[in-house]
């Protein structure tokens, strides 16, 4: 196998692209609704929401910046652009919205780097104080009811036949993958992630570097949570609830390392695609909520352990060719 042949076997991406299209076959030939350009339409501009989302949570991870307050800043961000809407307009409710995930990011990355807070502690009370808050502010868990203006557009309206939350995406996607891959800031946040130590010596200052990746994890998800009150036409403080192990599920199969210095955007998409398809799919086929929070769980650890498996080179590559040495040797029979 040529040494090419070798590294794209080993892809992350490429697994996850066999992965989409079984996926995309198989509820495709058990169920007629499925494969409507109706239902997928519907499912790329679902994705394109977390998708956002996972943008965000992808350059934070690259820092290595663990931020699980990702769900309750999509809801705290919706509720307040909605909240703001109805008493002083769309874009100011949008700037409004923006700000507060900013705040967000300035508080988890303040905690986190200054105070010396174990980030998946810091992020995970942050994101218990975003859903409260979400629930005063919309006053019911009923929501705030959005009628029309820029937050609706964004949401339901589409350019040249396609959703604008998918054209958002793919602009923040694209952004995401120049940042990372050819720019020195995203290079800085890579070293930071990868060897903190290293990059500490070689200059780069570490705790400004992880605030920035939790500014940018927060960013998106208001960005998030803007497109998804306008999806919904509402504000909702339960929004997005538990929707962090999706995405998180999606940027680590995608080949991003919880652990910082690794991180692909083109992954983190593919990984979003496949987990909103398996969603959508388990849905059409009357799958169980309670069940579909399992299967994330799940699925959630398996990709961790999928990850850990190919750091340490056993993928599927490496299992094929260890079977394949062992049918080569002389088999010694027992006397």
């Amino acid at each position: 196998m040529s040494r090419f042949a070798l590294r794209a076997a080993r892809s992350p991406e490429l697994y996850l692209l066999v992965l989409l299209a079984a996926t995309l076959v198989w509820f495709s030939a058990n169920n007629p609704f499925f494969g409507t350009s109706a239902n997928f339409t519907g499912l790329a501009a679902g994705a394109a929401v977390l998708g956002v989302a996972a943008m965000g949570v992808t350059v934070a991870l690259a820092a290595g910046a663990i931020d699980f307050s990702i769900a309750g800043t999509i809801a705290l961000s919706g509720v307040v652009a909605a909240w703001l809407d109805t008493r002083v307009g769309g874009v100011v409710a949008i700037l409004g919205a923006l700000a507060v995930a900013v705040l967000v990011g300035i508080v988890n990355g303040t905690v986190v780097t200054r105070f010396g807070i174990n980030p998946f502690i810091a992020t995970l009370a942050t994101a218990g104080t975003l859903r409260g808050l979400a629930f005063l502010v919309a006053g019911s868990s009923a929501g705030i009811v959005i009628e029309d203006g820029p937050i609706v557009t964004i949401g339901q309206h589409e350019i040249v036949g396609i959703p604008v939350p998918i054209v958002m995406f793919a602009v923040i996607a694209v952004l995401g993958w120049a940042l990372l891959a050819h720019t020195p800031a995203g290079r800085a946040l890579l070293a930071v992630g990868g060897n903190p130590e290293a990059a500490r010596l070689s200059g780069i200052g570490v705790a400004g570097a992880q605030r920035w990746a939790y500014l940018a994890s927060a960013g998106a998800a208001g960005v998030a949570g803007i497109l998804l009150a306008g999806r919904t036409g509402s504000g909702l403080p339960q929004a997005a609830a538990g929707q962090e192990l999706l995405v998180y599920s999606a940027v680590i199969l995608g080949g991003t390392s919880l652990w910082g210095g690794r991180a692909t955007v083109i992954g983190s998409v593919l990984g979003i695609l496949f987990v909103e398809t398996l969603r959508n799919g388990l849905v059409l086929e009357r799958v169980s909520p309670y069940w579909q929070t399992i299967l994330q769980g799940v699925f959630l650890v398996a990709a961790v352990w999928l990850v850990r498996q190919q750091q340490l080179g056993r993928d599927p590559v490496w299992l094929a060719q260890r079977i394949a040495r062992r049918r080569r040797s002389p088999q010694v029979e027992a006397p």
